[in-house]
C-alpha cells in the first residue's frame, strides 16, 4: 500500500478566527478522507516563534518549508505592476509546483476550499469535535488570560455580547448592525433570563462608550476588555505590527474568547469568524445572529 495523501494547510496573514476556521475545516477534510493533516506557518501573520505552540497546547504536525508555503488562498499566477506582492505569490506558487513535482500524494489545503463541506452532516458534526478538542491554550497564553479576567471582576453569570466593526464593515463583508439592534436584543434576553451582567467583546471602544453611556441600559452591569483601545480592528494594520504587540493583541483576542464562551447567552453576528466559534462550545441553543445563520465556513 502506499502513502497516503496529505493536506498541508498553509496558515496566512488574515484575520485570526478566519486562520483557524479554515485550518479546522481542512483537518476535518483531511478526517473524513483519511488523509495525513501538515500545517505550514511560514508566513502567519499571528507566528512568534512555534507557530500554533505560540498558543495552543495541541497542534498538528508543522511543515515549515518555504517550499509548502503560500500567501493567499489563490493558486492561480497573478500579474500585477504595480503590486510587488503578486512577484511574490508567483515565486511562491513556482515553488508550490515543484515541490508537488517531487511529492505527489500532497494536496494544498487552496485547492479544497473549492469543496461544498456542508453537503453531509458528518462534515458539521466532525468539525465541532476537531474545534473542541484543539482549543486548549497553552500554560503560558493560559496564565495571561486569567490575569486579564481577574482584572475584570466578572460575576458568576453573564450575557456575552460581541460586536464586530472595523475592516468587515469598511469592506462591506457584513452590514453594519445599528447599536439600538444590540441594545434591543441585550434588553430581550436580559429579561428572559433575568440577568442584568452583560460582558461586551468588540474591536471599537466606541462600542463601549456608546453602550455604557446608553438610558436604556443603566439598570444593567456592563463588563468589557479594558485592554482594548482600537478604534476597530484592520487586518492590513494588524499585519505591520510588532510581534510583541500582535501577540498581546492575540491574547487580549482570546481573552474575549474565553469569556464569551462561558456565558450563559451569546448574542454576536455569524458574519464574523470570532461569533461562529462561540456556538462550537457554548452549544448552538444558547447562541443567537442579529444577522447571518450559523454555517460552516
Amino acid at each position: 500500500m502506499g502513502k497516503k495523501k496529505v493536506i498541508i494547510y498553509s496558515l496566512t496573514r488574515r484575520g485570526f478566527f478566519s486562520e483557524i476556521i479554515n485550518l479546522l475545516i481542512a483537518k476535518t477534510y483531511a478526517d473524513i478522507n483519511n488523509y495525513d493533516f501538515r500545517v505550514n506557518s511560514f508566513f502567519w501573520n499571528c507566528r512568534i516563534q512555534k507557530g500554533l505552540r505560540d498558543y495552543f497546547i495541541k497542534t498538528y504536525n508543522e511543515d515549515n518549508s518555504v517550499f509548502t508555503a503560500y500567501l493567499t488562498r489563490g493558486s492561480v499566477v497573478k500579474f500585477n505592476l504595480k503590486d510587488p506582492k503578486s512577484y511574490l505569490h508567483n515565486v511562491m506558487h513556482l515553488l508550490n509546483k515543484i515541490y508537488s513535482i517531487y511529492n505527489q500524494k500532497v494536496i494544498y489545503a487552496n485547492e479544497i476550499f473549492g469543496t461544498d463541506l456542508t453537503k453531509e452532516s458528518q462534515y458539521k458534526i466532525k468539525y465541532v469535535e476537531n474545534f473542541r478538542s484543539f482549543f486548549y491554550l497553552n500554560n503560558k497564553v493560559e496564565q495571561i488570560v486569567q490575569r486579564n479576567k481577574e482584572q475584570f471582576d466578572l460575576p458568576k453569570e453573564y450575557i456575552g455580547v460581541h460586536v464586530r466593526r472595523g475592516d468587515k464593515i469598511t469592506t462591506k463583508e457584513m452590514g453594519k448592525i445599528e447599536m439600538e439592534t444590540y441594545v434591543d436584543s441585550i434588553l430581550q434576553k436580559s429579561g428572559e433570563l433575568k440577568c442584568k451582567n452583560i460582558y461586551v467583546a468588540t474591536d471599537d471602544v466606541n462600542v463601549i462608550s456608546f453602550l455604557s453611556t446608553s438610558h436604556e441600559l443603566t439598570s444593567l452591569s456592563l463588563y468589557w476588555n479594558k485592554n482594548i483601545s482600537q478604534d476597530g480592528f484592520v487586518e492590513y494594520d494588524f499585519n505591520r505590527k510588532s510581534k510583541v504587540d500582535k501577540f498581546i493583541e492575540t491574547t487580549n483576542l482570546l481573552t474575549d474568547i474565553i469569556i464569551l464562551k462561558e456565558s450563559i447567552f451569546f448574542i454576536g453576528t455569524y458574519s464574523s469568524n470570532l461569533s461562529r466559534v462561540i456556538p462550537l462550545f457554548l452549544g448552538f441553543d444558547k447562541c443567537s445572529s442579529l444577522d447571518k445563520e450559523w454555517y460552516l465556513g
